[in-house]
Parts: C-alpha cells; sequence; structure tokens
C-alpha cells in the first residue's frame, strides 16, 4: 500500500476550518474530505484506520449499487431516485456481455454449417461435410474483419441493450427484481407510524456537516440521513432535536437480542455517538442523547422497526459505551479518538523524518496501546 497519498491528506485533518453543512453532495466528495469519520472509528486498531482512509480512487466504489444505497436514495432522495435510476424489463447483461457487447460484432447468418469439432479441425482426413464446414468457417472468420463472431439470438439483444443505453444515458440501472425490492422496502419503512412521523419531521435530508474539534484538534464529518429543525411540527413546539439513520438487515428484528447484535457487529453505537456529538456542536447545544436506527428486512415480508439508541434506557447504556470507547484514557487504554490523534501525529512526524517504519505506532492494538497511553499522557 502507497502511503504517501494519506499522508498528503492526513495534515489537513488537524486545520481547522470553518464549521459547514452542505447537501446534496456525492458521496465521492463526501470521501475526499479531510476530515475524521466514523467510519475510520470504528476500527480497532490504529493501522485498520490507516486503511479505511485509503483515497478514493483506491477504495471500491460505494454508491447507489448496493441495497442500501438505492433504499437510501428512494427514502431519503425521492428526486434523485426518479432522475437518476432506470427500470430495465429483463435480465441485465452479464460484465462478460457487455465487454462482448461493447465490440463490433456480426452475428451467424441462420444458414450457417454447423462450426466444426476440435476434432474435426485436428482430423488428417475430414470427412467431406466436415471439410464443407471448415471452409465456410474459415471463408466467414475473414470476412468477419476482427469483429466478435455471435448468434442472431445474441445479437438482437446486444442491438436492443445499445439502444436502451443511448436512451438512458447517465442513469443507473436495475432489474424489475431489484427495483421491486427496494420500493416494498420504501413502503414498509413507511407504514410503521413512528418511523414515519421521523422522515417527515421538518429538516434536511442527506446533509454533510463538517465541525471543528477543539478538545482534540481535528476536524469532524457526518454525513447525516436526516438532519431535523428544531422544531416538529411546524407549530413552535419544540422538542429536543434528533439523529435518524436508516439500516437495512437479515437478521431478525422481533428480536431484541439480534437487533442488538447487528448494533455491536456494525458498529452502529459507535456512529450514534460521534453524530450526537456533531450535531451537538452544529446546534450549538448541549449533547444530545437519542439515536433513532429505523431497521428494514431485506427479505419478504418485509418489516421495519424503530429501534431507540438512548442514555436512559433501562439496561440500554450502547451510548455510554460507545463514548468509553471513543474517548476514555485509562491507564492501561486509550479511546478510539485519542488513539487515532496519536498515531497520526506521529505517522506525520515519521514521514516528515523519512524514517524507516513510518507506520509506527499505527500497528498498535485497541487493548495493547502502551506506547499511545503513555503518548496520550504527555501530549497535553
Amino acid at each position: 500500500m502507497d502511503y504517501l497519498p494519506i499522508f498528503k491528506r492526513l495534515p489537513s485533518y488537524f486545520t481547522q476550518r470553518p464549521m459547514s453543512v452542505k447537501y446534496g453532495m456525492s458521496h465521492q466528495v463526501y470521501a475526499e474530505l479531510p476530515s475524521l469519520n466514523a467510519s475510520i472509528l470504528k476500527k480497532r486498531t490504529p493501522l485498520d484506520m490507516l486503511w479505511e482512509m485509503r483515497c478514493p480512487d483506491d477504495r471500491p466504489p460505494k454508491d447507489c449499487f448496493d441495497l442500501g444505497g438505492q433504499l437510501h436514495c428512494a427514502v431519503l432522495e425521492p428526486e434523485r431516485w426518479q432522475s437518476e435510476f432506470h427500470v430495465y424489463d429483463g435480465d441485465l447483461p452479464t460484465q462478460a456481455e457487455r465487454a462482448r457487447w461493447s465490440q463490433p460484432l456480426i452475428w451467424i447468418p441462420p444458414d450457417a454449417p454447423k462450426k466444426p469439432t476440435k476434432a474435426q479441425l485436428n482430423a488428417p482426413k475430414p470427412s467431406a461435410k466436415a471439410k464443407e464446414s471448415i471452409d465456410w468457417w474459415q471463408d466467414f472468420t475473414l470476412r468477419a474483419g476482427g469483429r466478435t463472431i455471435v448468434s442472431e439470438e445474441e445479437y438482437c439483444r446486444a442491438m436492443e441493450w445499445q439502444q436502451f443505453q443511448e436512451k438512458t444515458s447517465g442513469k443507473l440501472l436495475l432489474t424489475s427484481a431489484e427495483h421491486d425490492q427496494v420500493m416494498q422496502m420504501r413502503a414498509a419503512l413507511f407504514r410503521h407510524h413512528e418511523i414515519r412521523r421521523l422522515l417527515e419531521a421538518p429538516g434536511e435530508n442527506e446533509a454533510v456537516v463538517e465541525v471543528w474539534d477543539p478538545e482534540y484538534g481535528v476536524m469532524k464529518k457526518a454525513r447525516f440521513d436526516r438532519l431535523p429543525n428544531k422544531t416538529f411540527n411546524g407549530k413552535g413546539d419544540a422538542v429536543p432535536s434528533f439523529v435518524l439513520d436508516v439500516k437495512t438487515t437479515s437478521a431478525n428484528i422481533d428480536s431484541d437480542w439480534a437487533i442488538r447484535n447487528e448494533i455491536l457487529k456494525w458498529g452502529y453505537h459507535i456512529q450514534a455517538r460521534y453524530y450526537l456529538d456533531i450535531l451537538a456542536a452544529v446546534l450549538d447545544e448541549p449533547a444530545r442523547d437519542r439515536f433513532y436506527i429505523p431497521f428494514v428486512t431485506t427479505k419478504e415480508p418485509y418489516k421495519a422497526r424503530l429501534y431507540e439508541l438512548h442514555v436512559q434506557t433501562p439496561g440500554d447504556n450502547l451510548l455510554i459505551d460507545a463514548g468509553n470507547i471513543l474517548y476514555q484514557r485509562g491507564e492501561h487504554t486509550v479511546g478510539r479518538l485519542p488513539m487515532f490523534i496519536d498515531a497520526a501525529h506521529e505517522f506525520i512526524q515519521r514521514v516528515r523524518e523519512c524514517h524507516e517504519d513510518p507506520l509506527g505506532a499505527w500497528t498498535a492494538y485497541e487493548h495493547e496501546p502502551a506506547r499511545l497511553v503513555e503518548a496520550s499522557t504527555n501530549r497535553n
């Protein structure tokens, strides 16, 4: 892995910029913002954090081609869903077919003899019928002039696909089955009364926020599914602001254990605490303690459930645990945010000094960061 592009971007993480709230930003542009995001802090080791910070060109594309991205677009950006997605009535061609169809094609005429087999081609004395077939195919291959030879049926499919592409240029394609799945999942979310109330509350969807954290000296960023206003019903009745983040799942959402397992597995509680802290900075108010996760299943029967992370929920201390994971500075452990800060500063210093091993502290583990604990203690 080439660490130089990361090094070039990393100092910008520690350069203070004004708070900003922007809408309609693409995932690609968001990924390029030189600010710390929750995905980095979900990683348990500094080395995994560094890997998460790969430049967008080195990362697998993350856009609306996966089911979660498609659902987010249909629920939170309906105008984009209508304008940028198009349903293809039939099975989409495979990658191999698309590659083949991108080349000049020629179709095999219906009166063509059967293509000779390998045995016929290698036979010392082929039969008269086989020789006739061999001669015809040799002549046809020469007349093809390098064009890809396909059946008449495939040629027609290729022409239909090319015409479809010209008509829908720039749009993202879905099969009818994929489109139906997304729309049924969307309907399941809006059938849920509380989820619908939150989705339709005054606010803005897909809001990108950047804020400066003065305590740790780092720029933070978050992409909110929905950034709410301070009032709910438009009548001036003030209610606590909230954070909402739609999640797809294959788990049994009727089970509290299964839901909590999903949250722990994917680090949603860490994302929740991180987003709530950023929201507090945006609103210039004390930190919030309410994070809503509308879960929707990816298989029939499509069902939705609203799960609330709240510090006052009896027996549910996920947000408190997430705060400890992110910020704690104990005798034998250190939170992921200071872990990132210390490893980043050491990395920058080692690269500037042309150190033989620029990684240094990035190789530490969450529960074994002796050097990082010492560095964190001595940094102030």
